[in-house]
């Protein structure tokens, strides 16, 4: 009798560790992979979390991590932080989330796998910071692997930095949990290509075999009917874009995570000349424009320079330490731009440069900015939520970028007609003299800023309703502007 009930207790101690195992999925960071200073340790119901690092404009540590587990669970996250704290703030800010803080351990609950939050420590947002991302279990990963078509990186290092990994038509990369690709990611004149896995890929220098895409993490160049998604790009120690679509159509981006933190052109997102391109319940961090929908045209045909059009992003929480949150423009060498929106956006951090604060009037929350000469129509922000920030929105046209080492030409027809921001608030209190700044620039009487509405525009709890408001600037080239 004592026989059977030892043997009934330690299969009721398996089952406990076996469900443990089950309910969270967590993987140490693998040997060999590139990382700077990690200033955290984080357990989830006890089992370690690795933690991944690069760093920051100010050469200051950003801890990223992740962990899986299964909807319905109640997951506790015990942080502890190697730096002493005063203060901190966990974003974007929810009422629903419990959690405390003892000394320097942070506690947290979890219910809903696909939250991801971010620490701020002593409001210092140029400091050092932590985000945690979370997902649910893919219980399908080994059966996904096993089919037809599909590239498969499992748990630890897979150094690639001296090739690439092409994706064809009708294949899949799946990198799994636990696994680290170095290297890039190219689907290229390819169509029906997924990429997935709650792994983590990215770039710590440029690869020797391809120098057309050798320092962009993920590329999709000529591409159609492609889908990203629940991965975590990094540009690690590389000064380029993270994620190119160029010249692509029906694009979906779902719950992607990018971490690209150096100064500076680490864009985490830039859309070129695409369509049908739909991004949603994404994290973008990034040391440059977060989203940006450039114009990378080849001729000044609609052959050579298709049109950026039906380009919807929703559901996203994004932070960008130089440069743009959300722009339409920069480059805009495209036939033209139309159906264009931002819905559901939590802005943490906008900046506008490290080593010229102040000084680059191009720059801000919500941007759209002609370089070239192009129609724009029907672009579209709503429901904006902005915690800090530097400039808030600019609209205008420029000839040349960068102290003019960018040259564009507004010799070439265009204007900017029937834009929308709705629903915004913006908290920031910044005290800076470009903070909040709504910049609106017309060119000439014949390329103007055209039917303009903001509806519901929120500013540390001022109603932006005339353009007689603090620190907007304008010209003589913009017209029939509305306020609701």
């Amino acid at each position: 009798m004592k026989k059977i009930g030892f043997i009934l207790v330690f299969m009721a101690m398996l089952c406990i560790a076996g469900c443990a195992l089950a309910d969270i999925q967590a993987y140490p960071v693998p040997a060999g992979t590139p990382t700077e200073r990690v200033l955290f340790e984080i357990t989830a119901n006890g089992l370690d979390v690795g933690v991944y690092s690069d760093l920051n404009m100010k050469n200051l540590p950003v801890n990223f991590a992740y962990f899986n587990f299964d909807p319905g669970d109640e997951v506790t996250v015990r942080i502890r932080s190697g730096i002493p704290f005063e203060k901190v703030d966990i974003l974007p800010a929810r009422d629903d989330l419990e959690w405390s803080v003892d000394g320097r351990i942070i506690t947290v609950k979890m219910t809903n796998p696909g939250d991801d939050l971010t620490f701020v420590f002593n409001d210092n947002y140029q400091g050092a910071t932590l985000h945690l991302f979370t997902n649910e279990i893919d219980h399908e990963a080994q059966a996904k692997r096993k089919k037809f078509g599909t590239i498969y990186y499992g748990p630890g290092y897979h150094d690639l930095t001296h090739t690439q990994v092409k994706v064809g038509s009708g294949q899949t990369l799946y990198v799994d949990a636990g696994a680290v690709v170095n290297g890039p990611i190219v689907v290229e004149n390819s169509k029906n290509v997924t990429i997935e896995g709650t792994g983590v890929i990215m770039m710590t220098q440029k690869s020797a075999v391809n120098p057309q895409y050798g320092n962009i993490v993920i590329t999709l160049n000529h591409a159609s009917n492609v889908t990203i998604k629940n991965v975590i790009a990094n540009s690690h120690r590389t000064q380029n874009w993270t994620t190119h679509v160029y010249f692509s159509d029906n694009v979906l981006i779902e719950n992607y995570k990018v971490v690209s933190t150096r100064y500076a052109s680490v864009d985490a997102l830039d859309i070129s000349n695409s369509q049908n391109v739909t991004v949603k319940d994404c994290f973008l961090r990034s040391c440059d424009d977060c989203i940006t929908i450039k114009g990378l045209g080849q001729s000044k045909t609609p052959d050579g320079s298709p049109p950026n059009e039906h380009i919807h992003v929703s559901g996203c929480v994004l932070w960008n330490d130089c440069n743009n949150a959300m722009v339409v423009g920069e480059e805009s060498f495209a036939a033209y731009y139309d159906d264009i929106s931002f819905k559901d956006i939590d802005v943490l951090y906008s900046y506008d440069d490290r080593d010229n604060h102040g000084k680059l009037e191009e720059r801000a929350v919500m941007s759209i900015v002609t370089l070239h000469g192009t129609e724009i129509t029907n672009i579209l922000w709503e429901d904006i939520r902005v915690n800090n920030c530097q400039r808030l929105i600019c609209f205008r046209f420029v000839d040349s970028f960068w102290f003019g080492s960018i040259q564009g030409d507004q010799s070439l027809p265009g204007f900017v007609d029937g834009v929308t921001v709705r629903n915004v608030t913006c908290n920031s209190n910044n005290k800076d003299k470009i903070a909040n700044e709504i910049l609106l620039y017309g060119w000439s009487k014949d390329k103007q800023l055209m039917n303009l509405t903001f509806e519901n525009v929120m500013v540390n709890g001022r109603k932006f309703n005339s353009l007689v408001f603090p620190k907007v600037k304008t010209n003589s080239h913009v017209r029939n502007i509305r306020f609701k």
